[in-house]
C-alpha cells in the first residue's frame, strides 16, 4: 500500500472510530478481568438504584402532587418536563399484581430509551453520507459511550430527550419542507422547556439572519416554559422553580464537570475558599459565554461553532453531570460530515479528542459518583480549548488582516 492510499485511508472518521473502539474494548477487558467488579467503579452514581432521575421525577408529580418543594435541589426542571412526568405517571399503575411498581418504571424508560435511539439513529443514517459499516460504527460508539452507556442509561435523565430533540432540530432546521423547518423551531423550544440550555440553538437562526424563525422560536419557547407551570401551583410555582435554581446555581461543591465545579475544586484545595471559587467560577464561565459567542458570531458556521454552542450546555451551568457530555453528539456528526469533504491537518487532533471525550478510558478514579468521568472532562477541556485557540486566531487574524489593509 503507498502513501497515498494509507492517507486516503487515514481520514479523520477513520481515526476518530479506531481510538473509540480501542478505548472501549479496554474498558471491556478491565470488566472481564474483574469479572465485572470494575463496573461499580466506572458506572455513574452506583450507589443508587437504576434509573433513579426517571423514577424520583415521576414520584414527584404523581397524583398531582407539586414537585416544587424549596428544600427539594433535584426538582430543577421547568414545568414542561414535570408535565411530561405526570402524563407517565398516569400510564405507570402505583401498584400491579403479580409485579412490583419498580418493574415497571423500568420498562417505561427503556421504552423511551428506544424511541429516542431510534430517531438519532434515523438521523445519523440519514445525514453522515458514508457506507453502512462506517454509519454502524458510529451509532456503536455513541450507544457504548461513557455518556450514554454508563451515564444516561444509569440516570435514566431527560437529557436524552433534549439530545434526541436537538438532533431532530438540526436535522429539519434546513430542509426544503417549511412543516420540517417548524418542526425544528418546535422540537428546540420542547428542548429548552426540559433543560432551558438548549435555548442556546436559537442563536443558529440569528446567525443566519432568519429573523422570523428566530421570533417564532421565541414564541414557541414562552409558550412551553411559561404555560406548564399553570398544572403546577401557576406564579407560585414558577417562584419556587426560580428559588430552586437559584439554589442550585449558587451551590459549593466541587466537581470536574463544570468551570464553577473547577473553580471552587481549586479554590477549596488552594485554601482560597469554596465561596471564592464559586464567584471565580461565575467570572470565568460567563467570561467563556461570551468569548463563545463572539466567536460563534464571527466565525462561519461549522462543526467548530456548534461545538462552543454545545459546550455551554455542558460546562457552563453548576452542578451539570456527565449525562450531558452525549451532547456533543450534535458537532460530532457535523464533524463527520464536514472532514469527510475538506480534510485539515487539524481534524485528526479533533477526531482523536471527540473519541477521548466519548469513551477515554477511566485513567482517573477517585471514590465519587463521577469517578470514571474526570478524565472524560480533562479531554473536553482541552478540546473547547483547542477550539477557542483556533477560531481565535481565525477571528482575531481576520481582523487585524483588514485593519493593515485599512491602513495602507
Amino acid at each position: 500500500m503507498n502513501k497515498k492510499s494509507i492517507r486516503d485511508a487515514l481520514t479523520p472518521f477513520n481515526v476518530f472510530l479506531l481510538v473509540a473502539f480501542l478505548n472501549i474494548v479496554l474498558l471491556i477487558l478491565f470488566l472481564v478481568f474483574t469479572g465485572g467488579q470494575f463496573l461499580s467503579e466506572v458506572v455513574w452514581d452506583a450507589r443508587n438504584p437504576l434509573f433513579p432521575d426517571f423514577v424520583s421525577h415521576v414520584e414527584r408529580v404523581r397524583g398531582g402532587r407539586n414537585p416544587y418543594v424549596v428544600e427539594d435541589w433535584d426538582a430543577r426542571f421547568p414545568a414542561l418536563a414535570y408535565a411530561f412526568y405526570y402524563f407517565l405517571s398516569c400510564l405507570i399503575p402505583q401498584q400491579i399484581k403479580n409485579s412490583t411498581v419498580t418493574d415497571w418504571y423500568k420498562m417505561y424508560m427503556i421504552i423511551l430509551l428506544c424511541i429516542c435511539l431510534v430517531c438519532i439513529v434515523a438521523v445519523i443514517f440519514e445525514t453522515v453520507k458514508e457506507s453502512f459499516a462506517y454509519k454502524l460504527g458510529l451509532v456503536l460508539v455513541f450507544v457504548m459511550s461513557h455518556t450514554f452507556a454508563l451515564a444516561e442509561i444509569k440516570a435514566g435523565n431527560s437529557a436524552v430527550y433534549v439530545l434526541t430533540l436537538l438532533v431532530l432540530a438540526l436535522y429539519l432546521k434546513d430542509t426544503d419542507s417549511r412543516v420540517g423547518r417548524e418542526a425544528a423551531l418546535i422540537f428546540i423550544a420542547l428542548a429548552a422547556g426540559f433543560k432551558i440550555s438548549p435555548a442556546i440553538m436559537g442563536f443558529l437562526y440569528v446567525k443566519e439572519k432568519r429573523f422570523k424563525e428566530a421570533v417564532r422560536l421565541i414564541v414557541y419557547g414562552i409558550i412551553f416554559f411559561f404555560a406548564p407551570f399553570a398544572m403546577f401551583g401557576g406564579l407560585e410555582g414558577l417562584k419556587s422553580f426560580i428559588n430552586i435554581s437559584g439554589q442550585v446555581s449558587g451551590a459549593v461543591i466541587p466537581r470536574p464537570e463544570t468551570i464553577s465545579g473547577v473553580m471552587i475544586e481549586i479554590c477549596s484545595v488552594s485554601g482560597l475558599g469554596e465561596q471564592n471559587g464559586l464567584m471565580l467560577g461565575r467570572i470565568v464561565s460567563f467570561g467563556y459565554l461570551i468569548l463563545c459567542m463572539y466567536l460563534f458570531f464571527k466565525c462561519r458556521y461549522s462543526w467548530k461553532t456548534l461545538c462552543l454552542l454545545s459546550s455551554l450546555m455542558v460546562i457552563f451551568v453548576n452542578m451539570s453531570y456527565p449525562y450531558t457530555l452525549q451532547y456533543f453528539l450534535l458537532p460530532l456528526i457535523a464533524f463527520v460530515k464536514e472532514t469527510r469533504e475538506r480534510r485539515e491537518k487539524g481534524d485528526y487532533l479533533y477526531a482523536v479528542l471527540f473519541a477521548l471525550v466519548f469513551t477515554v478510558y477511566p485513567v482517573i478514579r477517585i471514590n465519587w459518583p463521577t469517578a470514571t468521568f474526570i478524565t472524560n472532562y480533562f479531554c473536553v477541556y482541552i478540546l473547547v480549548a483547542a477550539l477557542v485557540i483556533d477560531l481565535g486566531i481565525h477571528a482575531f487574524g481576520r481582523k487585524a488582516e483588514a485593519t493593515r489593509r485599512e491602513d495602507m
